[in-house]
């Protein structure tokens, strides 16, 4: 009798042979499995075996086939025809055959099965000596097998053991323990059982404790968000930072680094997001950006120490500015010694700027101060201190003032020294009107002279020789030479009134009056002591070159406030053209 079979490898291996008669419907519980042989009784092994289910019918009527004495010989090759043996061959002898239907355990005597890792797998059926064509090509359900028996790890399941509340881990290929990773009541630890976080990470060795790195090319995105969606209470923030008691003042608390282009590391907004634009903005009334408090003890501290190392573009170190509606310090400093302190090195012909204010008010009921410097103490206090050390021109101290309907470029409410040259186009003094003291003002121009002039005048009363000797201060004769002398009589003409002595000994004498005449007299001299001898005044100068074709008083002659030699354009320190920070 000549056969054919329509067979079926239930579970996870479905396997379709032609046939003449239609396959009738099974059901079977045992699923097939397959792997390396491992103890039968471990709860964890992968059986070896595979179970195939197949249907013989006669070929000419189709009718099943019932037998209980059938062989059936089973192998599998690696192509359909030809090829080379993979396993097997196999035989299955005295099998019952009901109804056509019959079954047989694949690597239940020629054992192991294949590993079924390098398909294509072809199954050859071989019935009472009969082939069956053509071979039958393997589904993927036996990789099963493979799948039990993990690559490398030796075959077998797994093994080991841990406690509760650390995440496992392969140790091996096959062998878990306990990792670095804690959880307890939905809280996780690494590297500690603390859990006093939502995420706790603690880390003893020289690694950093958390490092987030982005490969990605694209931009527009940020490499840590932190995201607050409530209220933020008073107390709360959305980073707290902690350094140790004793850290060495150089260690860096917060770092940023960047290419040499960036502006700045970071942005933090007051409702959380944190992302790198370089800018924080805090849009709350009565709320402050950055609070920082550096307790240095006896040693040097900075509580923001910001360098700017810019080569051939403008740099900023700190910039801060408030809006002009209502009152806002740009920057307020308070210090033990030194509240503000600008220096500057530079080595590039250029202006440098030791510190810097400006003040632009539109309103002229307005009031604005560019910069402000205050000192309150028990001893020497000093609100501006200005330093200018160059080879060319310094300014210690330069104001600018102009377009208003008054302007002045220094106003000091207290008195002024200087030990150097004070020159002016007008000079003089402004006193409250005597006559009307609480709304005029009371203008002198100062005497101008050729030389270094000194007045000294008194009134005399002659004796009754008409004589008198005038006591001059004792420093007179050391600070003068050249005196010259002025003598009015008081009540009536003195024709023979003169000088009987000299300036001598801080003393000089009137002679010529007539006796008890009242004299008006007035000594003037040009001074002799070293400074004056030193620095003296030099009437006539040219004027140095990058001042010619401008005037001390522009207006006079019909020019601009700009040709003034004194002006000097809004000249601002460089500035980088940052904008301002973008509305969140």
């Amino acid at each position: 009798m000549i056969r054919t079979v329509n067979v079926v490898l239930v579970g996870l291996l479905t396997l379709v042979l032609p046939t003449l008669a239609p396959a009738v419907p099974t059901q079977v519980s045992t699923a097939a499995q397959g792997g390396p042989a491992v103890d039968p009784g471990s709860e964890r092994a992968v059986p070896g075996t595979v179970w195939y289910q197949g249907f013989l019918a006669n070929v000419d009527t189709g009718d099943p086939i019932n037998d209980n004495d059938v062989e059936i010989v089973a192998e599998l090759f690696d192509a359909a025809v030809d090829g080379s043996s993979l396993w097997g061959p196999e035989t299955h002898a005295g099998q019952d055959v009901v109804e056509g239907w019959f079954n047989i355990e694949l690597g239940s005597t020629v054992s192991p099965l294949p590993s079924f890792d390098t398909p294509p797998y072809y199954l050859q059926l071989v019935i009472d000596g009969e082939p069956l064509w053509p071979r039958m090509k393997l589904a993927s359900a036996p990789t099963a097998i493979h799948a039990g028996a993990v690559d490398g790890g030796g075959g077998g399941g797994i093994g080991g053991g841990g406690d509760p509340g650390y995440i496992p881990v392969f140790t091996t290929g096959q062998e878990i323990s306990n990792s670095n990773i804690y959880e307890t009541s939905g809280r996780y630890s690494i590297g500690t059982t603390t859990s006093d976080a939502k995420l706790r990470v603690e880390n003893a060795g020289g690694l950093p404790v958390l490092k987030l790195v982005n490969t990605s090319s694209d931009v527009g995105f940020d490499v840590l968000t932190l995201l607050r969606n409530q209220s933020v209470a008073a107390g709360d923030g959305m980073i707290s930072m902690t350094m140790g008691t004793g850290s060495d003042t150089a260690a860096y608390f917060l770092g940023c680094s960047g290419p040499w282009m960036t502006r700045s590391g970071f942005m933090i907004y007051a409702d959380g997001d944190i992302s790198t634009e370089g800018t924080i903005e805090v849009d709350t009334d009565d709320f402050t950006g950055i609070d920082v408090v550096t307790r240095a003890g006896d040693f040097y501290g900075a509580g923001i120490n910001v360098v700017c190392q810019a080569m051939d573009v403008s740099c900023t170190g700190v910039r801060a500015s408030v809006g002009s509606d209502g009152y806002g310090t740009g920057g307020q400093f308070t210090g033990g010694s030194v509240g503000v302190r600008g220096t500057v090195y530079g080595g590039q012909p250029m202006s440098y700027f030791g510190s810097y204010g400006e003040a632009q008010i539109n309103e002229t009921t307005g009031w604005g101060t560019g910069m402000y410097g205050a000192a309150d103490g028990s001893g020497t206090c000093i609100g501006v201190n200005g330093y200018a050390y160059g080879t060319a021109v310094n300014y210690g101290v330069y104001g600018n003032a102009y377009l208003g309907t008054t302007n002045w470029a220094g106003y000091f409410d207290g008195d002024v020294h200087s030990t150097g040259t004070i020159t002016s186009a007008k000079s003089g003094f402004e006193i409250d009107h005597p006559a009307d003291p609480a709304d005029a003002y009371l203008r002198h121009a100062y005497v101008a002279s050729p030389e270094m002039k000194t007045v000294t005048d008194g009134t005399a009363l002659l004796d009754g020789a008409g004589r008198a000797t005038v006591t001059l201060p004792d420093w007179f004769d050391a600070l003068n030479a050249d005196v010259r002398y002025q003598l009015t009589p008081i009540g009536g003409a003195a024709p023979r009134l003169h000088i009987a002595r000299k300036v001598s000994g801080n003393t000089f004498e009137i002679a010529g009056g007539e006796p008890s005449m009242e004299v008006c007299w007035m000594v003037t001299g040009v001074r002799r002591d070293h400074a004056a001898v030193a620095d003296p005044l030099t009437v006539e100068v040219q004027k140095p070159f990058d001042q010619r074709g401008k005037y001390v008083t522009p207006e006079a002659f019909g020019a601009t406030h700009e040709m003034g030699v004194g002006f000097r354009p809004m000249e601002q320190p460089p500035r980088d053209e940052q904008p301002g920070p973008t509305p969140h």
